[in-house]
């Protein structure tokens, strides 16, 4: 099951088991929503004062973990609705593979 937390940004972690590795739609789907969050958050670095990437694809979990300027969180929010309202229709569509914490 993939676990999705939305905690100071936004952490992935295990695997769907939907299909084979390679041939896995859902977690192709997760991981390309993942990766469009990430270049998102690269494009806007002033709107940081820290930000924690793990990208490892050994890793079982990858996060991006995003320390906002006060003065940015609105624009924030707005920049990645689309990427975290996603993330929420799969797993309420596919709930015995992805689980929202």
């Amino acid at each position: 099951m993939i676990k999705i937390s939305f905690k100071d940004g936004l952490t992935i972690e295990g695997h769907a088991n939907y299909a084979e590795k390679g041939k896995d739609i859902i977690c192709a789907a997760v991981s390309t929503l993942f990766y469009a969050y990430v270049e998102e958050i690269k494009k806007h670095p002033e709107w940081f004062y820290r930000v924690e990437i793990n990208l490892q694809e050994e890793s079982e979990k990858k996060y991006c973990n995003v320390y906002l300027e006060k003065y940015c969180r609105k624009v924030y929010e707005l920049s990645t609705e689309c990427i975290v309202n996603m993330l929420k229709m799969l797993a309420e569509q596919y709930p015995e593979y992805i689980q929202i914490l």
